[in-house]
């Protein structure tokens, strides 16, 4: 569901409102890259690497560093993404979308702090301790800061 403003709402109506930008475009780009080279560098190259992207926003950023590593070391790595709604605590109040499923053939571009799942990434582009009724939204374009409010 879109807000009049284009905008994607959230479960009982609430849309993103930044308060603040964290990072812009080229920040983003500049994590993502170090991102890449750290993971290269750590594997050794790229065999057994794959990237998981969860629905919907780190889809896009599994993307851009795929794109980055096939920059660097001229390969392709398997790109997946992984719907984590059945696994939160509020899971009855979000609405769960088809296009949204996993697909898991891991990094992170902000590490808040906040463990939902039993999982952490081995590659953080930046940590953004926040408190737990903070909201980030992370695209290509930028990282920022804000609350959900009501549509």
């Amino acid at each position: 569901m879109a807000a009049p403003d284009g905008r994607r709402t959230r479960p009982g109506g609430a849309v993103f409102h930044s308060r603040t930008r964290l990072l812009d475009a080229d920040d983003v780009a500049r994590a993502l890259r170090r991102m890449s080279h750290e993971i290269v560098e750590r594997n050794a190259g790229l065999d057994g690497v794959v990237l998981v992207g969860l629905q919907r926003g780190g889809v896009p950023l599994a993307e851009a560093l795929d794109a980055n590593l096939r920059e660097i070391e001229g390969v392709d790595v398997p790109v997946g993404a992984l719907d984590v709604a059945f696994y939160r605590d509020d899971v009855a109040t979000r609405p769960v979308l088809p296009e949204a499923s996993s697909a898991i053939p891991m990094a992170v571009l902000v590490d808040r702090g906040h463990r939902e799942l039993p999982i952490r990434a081995d590659y953080v582009g930046k940590n953004l301790p926040t408190a737990k009724d903070e909201s980030l939204r992370a695209t290509l374009d930028g990282v920022e800061l804000g609350a959900m409010v009501p549509a």
